[in-house]
């Protein structure tokens, strides 16, 4: 205990210039995303963490060079601090609000880990996750993917405005569907690339290489970005690939009550010629 007393106001976090630096930047194979849920820790959680009063040691990277903090790799795998998180936040790092309550809660943990319960930044670590706590009470219940208007800077949160992603209509999923049918086995791959974050829309390879494509079960994010990517595609018309699209089952509803209007329509036509036919 008595080695770890000299440390002075230490938040125990990732080093700037001595130490390892936690990515900032979300890689190709592991993309972010925003979300209502992570849009509030960014605004309300962060913000407010970073105006309190006993954020300053937890602002940024600890140094261990500057600091003197030989043992400082051996204690803490894993730095982290509030500035980061807010780089993370701004650069769409996380793809859910869990992860970025991860590294919230690993600012403290790191901290708890490397100071003493006597020393005072191990005291402002205790009030400062109270405060969080608290922040965290007005987050909304439930996490939906949100998109950014195309004039909006990732960096600029003040001006960011966003607006939550409305759930596809019926009309759009079975224009949306029939549009598909008529993607060339080329464009098809670009669906297929799509909907590769989403397990459970596609089934496994069957003997004749068809692949199915479930469209009731994709997200919201998801239709649209195919409707995007569908109405950018050529409309040629050419041979069916290997691939079958499953009707969303409003869609199928839909044609056969139209099939069955058309049955019931020709029905009667014949009828009425046979009732001539008998009265001649």
């Amino acid at each position: 205990m008595m080695r770890r007393s000299r440390r002075s106001c230490n938040n125990g976090n990732g080093g700037e210039s001595g130490g390892f630096t936690p990515r900032v930047i979300p890689t190709l194979d592991k993309p972010g995303r925003v979300t209502n849920q992570l849009v509030y820790m960014k605004e309300k959680v962060v913000e407010g963490l970073l105006e309190h009063a006993d954020a300053w040691p937890f602002s940024k990277p600890v140094d261990p060079v500057k600091l003197n903090l030989a043992d400082y790799d051996l204690i803490i795998r894993h730095p982290m601090d509030l500035g980061t998180v807010k780089k993370r936040l701004e650069n769409r790092f996380y793809f859910s609000a869990s992860e970025c309550m991860e590294d919230l809660q690993k600012v403290f943990q790191n901290c708890y880990d490397y100071n003493s319960p006597e020393q005072e930044v191990f005291l402002m670590a205790k009030t400062l996750e109270i405060h969080m706590n608290s922040l965290l009470g007005g987050m909304p219940k439930e996490e939906a993917e949100v998109k950014l208007m195309e004039t909006e800077q990732v960096h600029d949160p003040e001006d960011a405005k966003v607006r939550v992603e409305k759930p596809m209509t019926f009309v759009e999923k079975m224009c949306l569907y029939q549009n598909i049918k008529k993607l060339t086995s080329d464009e098809l791959q670009g669906v297929v690339k799509i909907i590769g974050q989403e397990p459970r829309s596609l089934t496994e390879l069957v003997p004749d290489k068809e692949i199915e494509i479930e469209l009731d079960a994709l997200s919201i994010s998801t239709l649209r970005e195919l409707e995007t990517y569908v109405g950018s595609c050529r409309n040629e018309k050419l041979k069916r690939p290997f691939y079958k699209v499953v009707e969303p089952k409003a869609v199928i509803k839909a044609e056969l009550e139209q099939k069955r209007d058309h049955f019931v329509k020709k029905l009667k036509k014949i009828n009425e010629q046979l009732k001539k036919l008998d009265e001649a």
